[in-house]
């Protein structure tokens, strides 16, 4: 209940906050579903389902802010929740981690300094003759 407790301020509920922490994976499918089996919260639905949905291949940063958006005019209810978190899962999935990109990064500096050693190591080989 005191997951509950944080979406509903002063007797009404966050929706927006709930859709953000939705879209940030910080509220899981199961979390979903007890969010939405309470009364409060049900009393806050917008609609009964999310029509607006589209294929995954349409799925991207813009589109899930786009959905995230919704919950604050078009649409607000459990439909529309999981449908919010399978699109931020996909699109957060398809994001290349921090250690990859770390790991591009090192290879690309220890390319350039091997260019810097290769192009140094010519000119000496060159000047000596």
């Amino acid at each position: 209940m005191s997951n509950i407790e944080k979406y509903i301020s002063d007797g009404e509920v966050q929706r927006t906050k709930i859709a953000l922490d939705v879209a940030d994976g910080s509220v899981s499918t199961s979390e979903i579903r007890e969010i939405c089996a309470d009364p409060r919260i049900k009393n806050a639905f917008v609609g009964t389902s999310y029509n607006k949905k589209r294929s995954k291949e349409a799925w991207d940063d813009s589109y899930l802010d786009q959905v995230v958006c919704a919950a604050a005019a078009e649409s607000f209810n459990q439909d529309y929740l999981l449908y919010l978190a399978e699109v931020s899962e996909y699109t957060r999935s398809k994001k290349p981690s921090n250690n990859v990109k770390m790991i591009v990064g090192i290879v690309a500096a220890v390319a350039i300094v091997a260019v810097i050693i290769g192009i140094v190591i010519w000119k000496v080989s060159n000047t000596g003759q």
